[in-house]
């Protein structure tokens, strides 16, 4: 599991559980209430909020296990077949790698699987059973509130798929309606008492929102290559996630030999549907997203092995893909294909258990590096943005990470795109966004440390740490002033940061 805060969302999460403020993006809103008090509720034994994180994601990554197994069981009615796909379930490199990170995606992708088995045993089996899905459904929401627009078109179905207008069939809705209600109240209502009221609570995520996914969504009259390129992105991930499974899911919707009830099919497609036209025309964020459907996705390639093989081929074909998945497992696809063919290229991060030993490796150095130096007199950099960077990418690009671990030092965090100059002032892991090109830095200022990555422009005076290529260093002890990408620092005779 990862040592360090693995990403920018990472820290918001962590920064949430240090104090809950989403106007402050801590997290980002919604907010994930449950989520984040739940991970307090654990660190309060561990006192180690990314270990308390990936603590909550290993026990959602249990229920699913629990829950892809019963469905398994479910398909092929034997014990050993069953087990033998959890063992692909738990090889799978995307589920493995999203809980050894603190992160919200296991919550959809165990919710996601709760759902779809809730509505199966209710439609299919007739189990009375409504009553947990409905508690389930607003519980879930209070963990990661999109659920309620991925999940409720199939909760709305299981509570009318079978309706007349008897009063024992309104009584049994009305029970429904009212158990959703009560359990959705039992979390909104602290959450809001910690935001400030329910307005600033929805109008933050809103805006959020809007913001986020205006150059993506049709709604927002987003571009045709935008909406395209978002489609392929999102099936090509959904492919992915599923990793060798998604050959036999593919097979179970296209291939004719494969028949699928009229009532699974509804349970399959409203479980599916919602999220990936969601994905595809209004917003992928992160490839973590599509864990509202990978899971289900993958069901849908044991279907089609338990239909298309007999036993004996049923257990060599997962056995192989057991084992064949064990090396992805360890390095990822873009451990073994450098080319960017479908499938590859699956940014922003190679889910790999080496990208995330990698990623503590460097954070472990840098803070080592720069804990050299004496906050009292050194001043840290960090770009996004820039022409010489992808932002956003660890720690090298991530301001979070740095105000986060570095909370003594004062930090820059700028953005320079050749149209908008701002800056971000990070100290004691307090943030303030300052729309400017030139910056204040303290009189005192001896060391500046900028915190990149293949810096080599010759224009600039900071020097290469020896040994180091991701810190670049600059002595301004004698000198007043310096500039770097269009931004000018400048030592305030009052000692002030900005």
């Amino acid at each position: 599991m990862s040592h360090y805060l693995f990403d920018w969302d990472a820290v918001q999460l962590a920064m949430g559980m240090d104090h809950f403020d989403i106007s402050l993006h801590q997290p980002h809103p919604p907010g994930y209430f449950l989520y984040i008090y739940f991970a307090k509720f654990i660190n309060i034994f561990l006192n180690n909020p990314n270990l308390a994180m990936i603590v909550e994601n290993i026990i959602l990554s249990i229920i699913g296990l629990i829950i892809f197994y019963k469905i398994s069981k479910k398909i092929f009615k034997d014990e050993f077949l069953s087990i033998l796909s959890s063992l692909i379930f738990i090889t799978n490199p995307f589920i493995w790698f999203h809980s050894e990170f603190p992160n919200v995606y296991m919550i959809d992708f165990c919710f996601s699987l709760i759902y779809f088995y809730l509505s199966y045993l209710i439609i299919i089996e007739n189990k009375n059973l409504l009553w947990l899905f409905s508690t389930l459904l607003a519980l879930g929401i209070g963990f990661r509130q999109s659920l309620i627009i991925f999940f409720l078109p199939i909760y709305i179905y299981t509570c009318f798929f079978n309706f007349n207008f008897s009063k024992k069939k309104i009584l049994k809705l009305l029970f429904n309606i009212l158990i959703f209600a009560f359990v959705l109240l039992l979390w909104l209502i602290p959450n809001c008492l910690v935001m400030g009221g329910l307005d600033k609570f929805i109008n933050i995520s809103k805006n959020q929102f809007l913001s986020a996914s205006k150059p993506t969504s049709i709604f927002s009259f987003a571009k045709i290559e935008a909406l395209l390129k978002q489609f392929f992105n999102t099936t090509k991930i959904l492919l992915y996630s599923a990793s060798l499974l998604s050959i036999f899911s593919l097979i179970a919707i296209f291939s004719k030999k494969i028949k699928i009830s009229k009532k699974n099919s509804i349970i399959f497609l409203l479980c599916l549907l919602p999220s990936f036209l969601f994905y595809s025309f209004v917003h992928l964020g992160k490839i973590g997203y599509i864990m509202t459907i990978s899971g289900i996705f993958m069901t849908l390639g044991i279907f089609a092995i338990n239909k298309l093989f007999k036993e004996r081929s049923q257990i060599t074909i997962m056995f192989f893909i057991f084992v064949l998945q064990i090396p992805l497992f360890i390095y990822g696809i873009d451990g073994f294909i450098k080319n960017k063919i479908f499938l590859i290229n699956v940014s922003p991060y190679d889910v790999s258990y080496l990208n995330l030993r990698n990623s503590d490796s460097r954070i472990k150095r840098t803070l080592y590096e720069i804990k050299k130096y004496n906050p009292d007199d050194t001043i840290l950099i960090t770009e996004a943005d820039s022409p010489y960077i992808i932002p956003k990418s660890n720690f090298i690009k991530n301001m979070r990470l740095g105000g986060y671990y570095l909370p003594e030092y004062n930090l820059y965090n700028i953005f320079n795109d050749g149209v908008k100059k701002k800056y971000y002032y990070i100290n004691n892991k307090n943030t303030r966004l300052i729309h400017d090109f030139q910056i204040q830095i303290p009189q005192n200022t001896k060391n500046v440390l900028l915190v990149t990555d293949n810096f080599n422009y010759d224009i600039y005076d900071f020097k290469k740490y020896p040994k180091f290529e991701e810190v670049f260093y600059m002595n301004i002890e004698n000198q007043n002033e310096f500039e770097y990408i269009g931004y000018k620092f400048i030592k305030n005779q009052n000692n002030n940061h900005y």
